[in-house]
This record gives C-alpha cells, structure tokens and sequence, in this order.
C-alpha cells in the first residue's frame, strides 16, 4: 500500500479569529484501498500543532473537534464504520479550518501536521510540517446576533484592519462552545466597514441548511454592500454567495439589520429625508442577487433616524422603531408581508421622565425588538433612555409587549445608576444594548465615550474588568442556557464570552 497526503496551508499571516484553512490531497499510488466514507469523523484525521521551536503542543481529531464545538463524539470503532474502495491512482481532495479543532487565539508561531489512519485497511499516512502565524486582531467593527430557523445559531461578523488592509470575518458557532466556530470565511472589504448580520423572518423544521447560511451586509462610504455566506459546494469554494449593493445617495440612510427570506433572497429599510419627516423603502434582492422592485414605502415623521432597529417577527411582518437624531420620542412602524404598513408613536418624553421633563436632556442610547422568541417574555420593545437629572447621568431602562404598544401603561420601567467612581473623569455614557429575560428582569450594556463597559452588578453599573476595544460600543447581549451573555471580540483571545 503507498499512498501520499500532501498538505497546504495558505500563505499567512492569519488573524486571531479568522479561519486556518487546510487543504488536504490523499493520493493511491498502490493497490486499491478500503476507506471511510465519513472520514472527518473520530479519529480517521488528526492535526498534530507544534509551537515555534518544534514543541509538540497537543493532538486534534474528530473526536475532539466535537467537544470543542459542544456535541458529543460518536461512538462507533473504525471497523463500523462504511467504507469505499479508493482506487489505484485515485486522490481524494478536501479542506479544514484547523480552528475548528484547536483554539490558536494567542498571537504566535505554530506548525502543524496531519495524520491520516483507518486501522481496519492499514492506513497510516503523515503529512510534511507546515509553517504559519497567528497575529493579534485588530476588530474596529463587530456583530452578533442568535437566530433560531430550525436551530438556535450564534453568528458573528467582525472587520480586522491591519497592515494588509481591512478584511471582513463571518463565523457560524454553536450556543453550547460559542467560543468555537463550525465554520468562518473572511473577504476583503474597504477600511471603516461597518457589518451587519441578517435576522431571518420565518422557521421551518424541514432543514437545518438555513441555520447555516446568512447574508451580511456592510456600509462602504455610500453603498450598501451584501454577500451571503452559505455551504461550501468543494474545497476550493470558501462559501460566499453572490455580491450585491444598493447605493446610498445623500438624504438616505440604511437602517438596521437586513432581512432574510424563506425563499434565500434578502431586503433591507432605507431611509430618505423629507420636508415634513421622511420616508422608509425596502429594497429586495433574490437569492440569485438580482435585485427586485422596491416594492414597500412608508412616511414617518422623522428626519434623522437614530438609533434605528429592524426585526421581523418570524410571521412575514418587518418592524422598525427608530428616534429622532437619538432623541425622543420613538417611533414604531410594521411592514406586513402584504405590503401594507402603518406607523404609530411608540415612546414620548412624558412617558420616560413625568410632566416635569421641561429642560431635562433625554438621550436614546439603544433599542431593541424581541419580537422572534422561543423563550419567555412574550414578544416586546426594550428601550434605554439617558437621563441628565442634576448632573447625575441616570438609565431609564423600559420593557413593553408589543400587544400593548399604543396603550397608556405599555411601558414598564426601572432606572439605573453608575456606581459612585465608575466613570472617569468627562466619561459619558454613549450606546446601550439590552436583553429581556422576563419582563421584569431586563440586563443592559452600556458603552462609554472612553471605550468602555459598564454591566449591571448589585442595581449599579461597574466597568467591565476587560481590555478596552475600538469595537466596544458593537458589543452585543445574547442569551445562552438562559443567562445575558456579552459577545465581544478580542485582540489576543479570540471571541469574549462574559
């Protein structure tokens, strides 16, 4: 038996979080062999990583890949396991995110082999030793968002700008490792890129296949850019979709997340300024790319929304609530699948701060639509208003069910402090980022002008014991095995899960 496996690893440096992509070529060069068809499971392929001076650091297989990407290993010996022959001069070609096996998130020079063994046909074949580096990740902006089709998925995107320029890095990872990723692919894209990731807006238990493909769209300058990434169909294809783009003329602005379709196609809301408020488009393109008509317009009364967010409600009905230049009050529109739409005052400044508001500062520092659950409460609107009351900077955080946005008492509401000495000297507080886990049970991340965050410990707000990030005000809240969780990349460590 003579076979040869040939390994490559593309020329580097890579980035902390961006995949390692292996590609492997097992040739025959004798007789007809007997091989695993499922040959990425158990131990039929193992990485051996080496540090700089050729310290053997550890042994990655199947086995341990599932651990690390929280699934339990399969239980099956080789001899159970289907086989082909593999003929005389056939090659087998197939690639790896050497990620998925092993965290590298520490900047450093490595080396790595792979070993190929099926012991029922006598299979043992090493690769040569390759060389490459892991270097520290300078994320300037950063997504994440859990979205449920079949199944809970954590996706995350981040842009890295570094001395060879700004590349984008998109991530598929598991709610039981999110630390780890099934999957990831980056693409280039221009510096000051700012990503977001589609929410879907519907379900189905008759495929996983959505759960794991997500369009992403980015603002370059004054086009909207989107790209989706979906399956790989062969090694030498990294998974992105087609490229699409809608440009962004002055007096119009894209709001929120984009909007992915059931049948794999993607729209998303802009704005456009008016004499008396403006008006909101949805722009649609097909799974193909080829745009559609913008075929939903919407006037509000509002000029300049921000911040602005967009949701759908899992049924075909798209919601966007927005403020006026981060002022009150906000604004709530729903776009129904038929096309129709209405638009109703959602919070006002009476609401948040009494009758006696006159001369206070209101600041909306963050939103949120909870409206696509499979968890308590029921569908909702979270809300984060930045009072200045004496000098003494104050939260107002609100929860309301959507059945009763309109109503009188929708909102319910508490307020939050910064712990005496919690923000430096001339530090403000500047974006918020909620979660509901009841409706009386709501956690918030605020950011600070300094870079900072601050989460809610003992009814106060205390800073973060985390180093301070250029992508800090996209960090996110995301609930996993029913705690608020923060989502934050790092230079050094890869995704921070606190």
């Amino acid at each position: 038996m003579t076979l040869r496996l040939d390994l490559t690893v593309p020329e580097g440096p890579f980035v902390v979080e961006h995949p390692i992509v292996l590609s492997l070529c097992l040739t025959n060069d004798g007789d007809p062999v007997a091989f695993p068809l499922d040959y990425e499971c158990g131990g039929v392929i193992t990485a051996h990583v080496y540090d700089h001076a050729g310290q053997w650091l550890g042994r990655y297989d199947g086995d341990t890949q599932d651990l690390r990407l929280g699934l339990e290993p399969e239980a099956r010996p080789d001899a159970a396991r289907p086989t082909e022959a593999m003929p005389s001069g056939a090659t087998l070609r197939w690639s790896v995110d050497l990620r998925s096996y092993v965290a590298l998130d520490v900047p450093a020079r490595h080396a790595v082999e792979v070993v190929v063994a099926f012991a029922p046909s006598g299979v043992r074949v090493c690769s040569q030793r390759c060389a490459f580096e892991v270097v520290a990740n300078h994320v300037h902006a950063f997504d994440a968002l859990l979205d449920v089709v079949a199944t809970p998925v954590l996706h995350t995107v981040q842009v890295h700008e570094g001395e060879q320029g700004a590349r984008l890095a998109a991530h598929l990872r598991s709610v039981h490792a999110p630390e780890a990723a099934w999957r990831g692919a980056t693409l280039p894209v221009r510096s000051g890129a700012q990503p977001r990731l589609a929410e879907a807006d519907f379900a189905t238990r008759a495929s996983f296949a959505h759960d794991f493909a997500r369009w992403i769209a980015w603002l370059e300058e004054d086009v909207v850019r989107l790209r989706r990434l979906g399956e790989p169909s062969g090694p030498d294809d990294d998974g992105w979709g087609p490229a699409c783009e809608k440009p962004q003329p002055d007096g119009t602005r894209w709001l929120g997340r984009p909007i992915e379709h059931a049948d794999g196609g993607v729209s998303i809301w802009l704005h456009t300024s008016a004499a008396k408020g403006g008006v909101l488009v949805r722009s649609r393109w097909d799974a193909a790319g080829v745009p559609l008509r913008d075929d939903v317009r919407v006037p509000v009364h509002v000029r300049d929304p921000s911040p602005a967010v967009v949701s759908s409600d899992g049924a075909g009905s798209t919601w966007i609530a927005c403020a006026e230049a981060g002022a009150l009050p906000v604004t709530l529109v729903r776009a129904g699948p038929e096309g129709t739409a209405t638009s109703i005052p959602l919070l006002d400044a009476t609401q948040v701060a009494g009758e006696a508001h006159a001369g206070e500062r209101l600041v909306v520092l963050g939103l949120r639509l909870e409206l696509k659950l499979h968890r308590d409460p029921s569908p909702g609107v979270l809300a984060a208003v930045l009072r200045h009351h004496d000098e003494q900077p104050t939260l107002w955080i609100g929860h309301a069910s959507l059945e009763q946005v309109g109503a009188a008492s929708a909102w319910s509401a508490r307020k939050l402090a910064p712990a005496p000495g919690a923000l430096e000297p001339g530090e403000t507080l500047v974006a918020a980022d909620l979660v509901a886990l009841s409706p009386t049970s709501i956690e918030v991340l605020v950011v600070t002008s300094n870079g900072r965050i601050l989460r809610e410990r003992d009814g106060e707000l205390h800073g973060v014991d985390d180093p301070r990030s250029p992508a800090a005000r996209d960090a996110k809240l995301v609930v996993l095995d029913g705690r608020a969780r923060m989502v934050l990349p790092t230079a050094a460590r890869g995704l921070h899960v606190q």
